[in-house]
């Protein structure tokens, strides 16, 4: 079957193609690059678990770090110091902005300036030629989400700093002056690339309002940056009478099943008709708002200007905007006290022990969930669903509709263009989805 590769996408995919006799043609996604982290951690000791499925992946390797120091002090029943807990939320904050600033600059710009150009166009180098003074402001913001993470956790890809019990320790006294720098940088940069964005969306207003996203069932855990809990979740789209606030509770709900001609599994709710969406959509339609002053009167203008609830998968580049403004928003807050956390503890030693326990940790991209069985101090079992396995249905849903409308023309270059949009609008990482 013909096969088109993706390209600007976190890991490795192809879309593949055919028409049956009737002329009906349709669509699958292939991903590639199963490496089994689940059955790899069984037997592992649990203080090594972060850093085993922190290498999942590179770009969210903070959330699978994170995730499982949470399922694992869960499971053996530790308690933080409230130090630990706070450094955390900065890390995550910053995290946000990092991952953000890079979505923008590999996926959306490209995607917006030229979303019909040829594969030789549609790309930074591309941007690049058409405006430079556009191409550097994004190469600093990316610049600054990495000199951010660099500065809190020494380095920006695979930091230690997060571990079981706590954290390594409390970050030195120049690296919190230098970040309050970084962010008054931030925050003028963030402004003024989310002008351009709007202004890029109101010209391709006709493809916005053709790519809606077909989910019927929205999600988002209330996890920091994004709410004031480590617990809860907020479902739209379900039955009445149905509950899900827990991770616990989202774990026995939680079904993954497989794909055709890809390493994929995509997850679903048990007993649930229907499509589920995770990420900066669901996020805001589900909660409503951001939180913060400047991300909140940015967001007002949005809904504005294309209505509440949002349904447009392309404007999900712009609520990162406002994601990235309400981090930056987020990190100053809790910089503030800084002089608060120098007395305190970073950390409870863990001790062996045995239990399970569970997270859902909110992503830049959507909801990462985290299972963790432990017997006398060993790893018994790992369970883990990616944004990208919660979203691919709707994912999916968008591609057979292209392909439907491109009837004879599927696998030209105008499908190419506008499937591979759809799908970068998602920011999805396949490294994390195939294992």
């Amino acid at each position: 079957m013909p096969e088109y590769r993706l390209n600007r996408v976190f890991g490795e995919a192809s879309l593949i193609w055919e028409v049956d006799e009737s002329g009906r043609p349709s669509v699958v996604l292939r991903a590639d690059g199963y490496r089994g982290f689940e059955v790899i951690c069984q037997g592992a000791h649990g203080e090594i678990l972060p850093d085993l499925l922190s290498r999942r992946c590179g770009v969210d390797s903070l959330y699978h770090r994170i995730g499982a120091c949470i399922a694992l002090e869960r499971a053996l029943k530790v308690q933080l110091p409230d130090v630990a807990w706070k450094i955390r939320e900065l890390i995550l904050a910053c995290q946000l902005f990092r991952r953000h600033s890079l979505t923008m600059i590999l996926h959306v710009l490209p995607d917006l300036f030229f979303p019909a150009s040829d594969l030789s166009v549609r790309n930074l180098v591309g941007l690049f030629r058409v405006d430079r003074d556009v191409a550097r402001r994004m190469m600093s913001l990316a610049a600054l989400g990495e000199r951010i993470l660099r500065e809190l956790c020494l380095r920006s890809v695979h930091p230690v700093i997060v571990v079981p019990g706590g954290i390594t320790g409390i970050p030195r006294e120049e690296s919190i002056q230098a970040l309050k720098g970084l962010i008054t940088d931030a925050m003028e940069l963030v402004k003024e690339t989310s002008r351009l964005v709007k202004m890029l969306l109101r010209r391709n207003e006709e493809l916005v309002m053709s790519l809606s996203i077909p989910a019927d069932i929205e999600m988002a855990a209330m996890t920091p940056p994004f709410g004031p809990s480590w617990e809860g979740l907020r479902v739209l789209g379900l039955p009445e009478g149905t509950n899900v606030d827990r991770a616990e509770e989202l774990i026995k709900r939680a079904e993954r099943f497989n794909l055709p001609h890809t390493m994929l599994e995509a997850c679903r709710l048990k007993d649930q008709v229907g499509k589920v969406s995770t990420g900066p959509l669901a996020r805001v339609n589900s909660g409503g708002g951001q939180g913060s002053e400047v991300a909140e009167a940015e967001l007002e203008e949005l809904k504005r200007t294309w209505g509440f609830p949002f349904k447009g998968i392309l404007l999900s580049h712009a609520i990162r905007m406002t994601e990235m403004m309400m981090a930056l928003e987020r990190i100053h807050r809790l910089l503030s006290r800084f002089d608060e956390w120098k007395k305190e503890e970073s950390r409870n030693e863990l001790a062996p022990g045995s239990g399970r326990g569970a997270v859902a940790l909110e992503g830049a991209e959507g909801i990462h969930l985290y299972e963790v069985a432990v017997e006398d101090g060993y790893i018994s079992s790992v369970s883990y669903h990616s944004p990208l396995q919660w979203n691919i249905t709707a994912m999916l849903g968008i591609l057979q509709e292209e392909a439907l409308m491109a009837g004879e023309e599927i696998g030209g270059p105008r499908w190419q263009a506008k499937s591979g949009l759809s799908v970068r609008s998602f920011a999805p990482c396949f490294f994390c989805a195939s294992g």
